[in-house]
């Protein structure tokens, strides 16, 4: 039996994930996942990529808002009026959409603990990104994450590849907003419709992986060329390194719990 085993939000993109026991699927993704992110001095999100420390900065959902910890237990509360926030044309790859500038205390602290100047910035609920068009209609929207609303691997499959490996990694390498158990590894390479509770999700695309896999969630430090050098010796397609797959959710709205049975529907 294939059955979902964790749930993951991350309530500001390249922070740290948030596990829950349930979640609300929307059309741009689970509610709450990546509605926020940094961006830089021209308006261009920053990530892992660039700054691995992201990782360790840790975002809660609040009522009209959003609440950060930082590493050394300091927090900030940041409440953001959307009719009277500033809002600027932000860049997401190649994506230019329309977001709600934070202010106060929030961009310097971070930008101070990341090292380069950087703000806070909201997705309003009115604001619709698209996915890339080769793999969703128009109605198919994204929030701050990088191409798609949801992200799945197979448990199985981790112990495939870590099995493989020296060291094992933990599955917050990969930053999934889904982990199902059951069933052979990469089973889920071949499906082509699922339905985890009442949702039903369309499989687009494998996840191609970058530089954040090598970055270790837990202190925020690069750590060396693993998974991605493995991963090179199996999964490799075209120029990059596929694991997990990208997915698109075919009647939103509804909840998904922690325990559910997953059936593959084609």
């Amino acid at each position: 039996m294939l059955t979902l085993k964790k749930i993951t939000v991350y309530p500001v993109k390249s922070f740290r994930g948030l596990d829950l026991a349930s979640a609300v699927t929307e059309r741009r993704g689970l509610r709450f996942d990546r509605r926020w992110m940094l961006i830089d001095r021209k308006n261009r999100f920053i990530s892992q990529r660039e700054f691995p420390q992201m990782a360790v900065l840790q975002a809660f959902p609040i009522r009209d808002g959003i609440r950060i910890v930082f590493p050394d237990g300091r927090e900030y509360l940041n409440f953001l009026s959307e009719s009277e926030a500033t809002s600027e044309t932000v860049t997401i790859w190649d994506s230019r959409v329309r977001g709600l500038i934070s202010s106060g205390p929030i961009n310097s602290a971070l930008s101070e603990f990341i090292g380069t100047e950087c703000r806070l910035v909201y997705m309003p609920d009115e604001v619709e990104r698209n996915v890339d068009h080769e793999f969703g209609s128009e109605n198919d929207i994204v929030s701050f994450a990088d191409s798609f609303p949801y992200l799945m691997i197979g448990n199985e499959s981790l112990d495939e590849l870590n099995r493989r490996m020296a060291t094992p990694l933990p599955m917050e390498r990969f930053r999934p907003n889904l982990v199902f158990e059951g069933g052979e590894p990469f089973c889920e390479d071949g499906w082509w419709r699922i339905k985890i509770g009442d949702v039903n999700f369309r499989l687009v695309k494998p996840c191609v992986r970058c530089s954040v896999t090598t970055v270790d969630q837990t202190n925020g430090e690069r750590v060396g060329p693993e998974p991605l050098r493995t991963l090179a010796e199996f999964r490799r397609v075209g120029k990059g390194v596929i694991f997990g797959q990208n997915m698109l959710a075919e009647n939103p709205g509804q909840m998904i719990r922690v325990g559910d049975e997953i059936a593959v529907l084609e």
